[in-house]
């Protein structure tokens, strides 16, 4: 499941091998996130690649990326490795021959053995961190039997008091396109997805997972749609929340995804490999998890953290089996329409 893509013909270029190199001074550009997540990459792995490589990262952490790829077309990306959310991803990769494949990526990617296959399902870029959406509801608030299953959010007691996103956040599609799988013909049956949508009603729609936490923490809502590095932080912070998990085979995933731009120099994109080698190494992978706000790693070989371990998170083969990827693919040549069909159920008509 997931993306599906065509390799192309000829052989990868390979620009990179790995081990360090002299870049003379270039400027490596980067789109990753800002505020706490820049302060976070410039203290502890910005200055070492800096250093290894004898380059200057200009670090770009003015989210969106999308109108930025758009507005300087094909031929002038604004950096040579993003970091995307893979619905936000899938729309710049639908709009234009931005992106070198994934098997050129692969190709340059020496520590490309280690990372487990789910994080190169997209086609398009490699998945460094992720979480899992799920189901977060307020124990102390929803009387028993509390909800196990993905169909009990849609449990009539849970009326007005449930919660979900607006069309434009990443966490909408793969609610509904797994809905659409656990009620009907597969995630791509829209006659499914319109159902369930508007049995979920009455319901709160939320502009992004911040939102949704206030709502819990305030009692507004006493079940709502979360991903799990987030509900890690509520946790910690004592509010008194259990998970739903949902099915598996179907637990989707938000995830940290970096592409390569194909039109850049061949030592921009020489260092671009070179930053995601070292962004996929065990070592790396482990301080990530440790200080990102709760995303699990992609490399097989990483030791999870114990703030993550001790709520039950695993790095096994068995753990990365249930995940799945959406196919982003699909949903943004169906988009218009579902979320023309989203909004107007969502406005009550």
């Amino acid at each position: 499941m997931g993306f599906s893509y065509v390799g192309q013909a000829a052989e990868p270029e390979i620009l990179y091998t790995g081990g360090t190199f002299d870049a003379g001074g270039a400027t490596f550009r980067l789109g990753n996130w800002g505020g706490f997540w820049k302060e976070q990459w410039m203290e502890k792995f910005i200055p070492e690649f800096e250093k290894d490589f004898n380059c200057k990262v200009s670090y770009d952490g003015g989210w969106p990326w999308f109108p930025k790829y758009v507005a300087g077309g094909e031929k002038n990306p604004p950096h040579a490795v993003s970091n995307w959310n893979l619905f936000q991803m899938s729309k710049a990769a639908n709009a234009g021959d931005f992106f070198v494949d994934i098997e050129e990526i692969k190709a340059n990617i020496p520590n490309a053995d280690q990372i487990w296959d789910f994080a190169w399902l997209s086609g398009t870029g490699v998945t460094w961190g992720f979480g899992e959406h799920c189901f977060v509801y307020r124990k102390d608030l929803v009387e028993e039997p509390h909800p196990t299953e993905f169909a009990d959010f849609w449990e009539d007691r849970f009326d007005g008091m449930r919660a979900s996103y607006i069309t434009s956040n990443g966490l909408f599609p793969p609610l509904w396109m797994t809905a659409a799988q656990v009620f009907g013909e597969g995630p791509h049956d829209v006659a499914t997805m319109e159902k369930a949508m508007k049995d979920s009603m009455p319901m709160k729609i939320v502009d992004f997972t911040g939102t949704m936490q206030m709502l819990l923490e305030k009692g507004e809502v006493v079940i709502g749609e979360q991903w799990d590095g987030e509900l890690y932080t509520m946790l910690e912070a004592g509010l008194p929340l259990e998970v739903v998990w949902w099915p598996k085979g179907y637990r989707a995933i938000l995830s940290q995804t970096f592409t390569v731009s194909k039109h850049v120099s061949a030592l921009e994109k020489k260092l671009a490999y070179a930053f995601i080698n070292r962004a996929l190494s065990a070592r790396w992978q482990y301080e990530l998890a440790e200080v990102s706000l709760g995303l699990r790693s992609t490399n097989k070989y990483v030791r999870v953290p114990e703030k993550l371990a001790k709520w039950g998170v695993k790095n096994t083969a068995e753990a990365v089996a249930e995940i799945w990827v959406p196919e982003y693919t699909w949903y943004r040549e169906n988009e218009d329409e579902i979320v023309r069909m989203a909004e107007s159920i969502f406005a009550g008509h």
